[in-house]
């Protein structure tokens, strides 16, 4: 079997200096800046990534209830490495509600099967239109194929620096 290739994707690199509050709710501030582009993609994760904080029952209930209505795919599940894959707009109507810790997001122009991810590697499918990557809660890397993307990035965190997904850590 031929392994897929990757993508040519540029990336930027934000670190603490980069957000307003924490680095772990970076990912807040990023759906922010690409919501339009988002809102049109399926999205595959890595990791936990979900913390509904202080709701009531009925609240997290209903939460639970859409967080369904979008997961189209699941495999693994075990210590919050499992792979996730879900309906366009997932992430824009969480995003009061994501944080990060070694969290991957593959935001992807078409559905494709979740047994064609490489997890732990940095390597995106070819439909991987937009990779959102938390190391260890302490920074986010954000990588396009668009560089238009990037540069909205840049434009809303002028500290982001340039990195490359090759020597992303991971």
């Amino acid at each position: 079997m031929t392994e897929p290739s990757t993508p040519l994707m540029h990336g930027l690199r934000l670190k603490q200096n980069c957000f307003r509050g924490p680095v772990r709710s970076g990912i807040r501030q990023i759906v922010d800046v690409l919501r339009d582009e988002m809102s049109h993609l399926y999205c595959a994760s890595v990791g936990d990534f979900l913390a509904y904080g202080a709701l009531a029952d009925s609240e997290m209930r209903t939460l639970d209830g859409l967080y369904e209505g979008f997961l189209l795919q699941k495999i693994g599940g075990f210590e919050g490495n499992g792979l996730n894959l879900f309906d366009r707009g997932f992430l824009v109507r969480f995003r009061d509600y994501l944080y990060g810790d070694w969290t991957d997001f593959y935001l992807l122009t078409e559905r494709i099967p979740l047994d064609t991810f490489r997890p732990g590697t940095n390597r995106v499918p070819d439909k991987c239109a937009i990779f959102v990557r938390c190391i260890d809660a302490g920074l986010w890397e954000v990588f396009a194929c668009e560089r238009s993307v990037l540069n909205r990035i840049q434009q809303q965190f002028p500290e982001a620096e340039p990195c490359n997904l090759a020597e992303s850590v991971y």
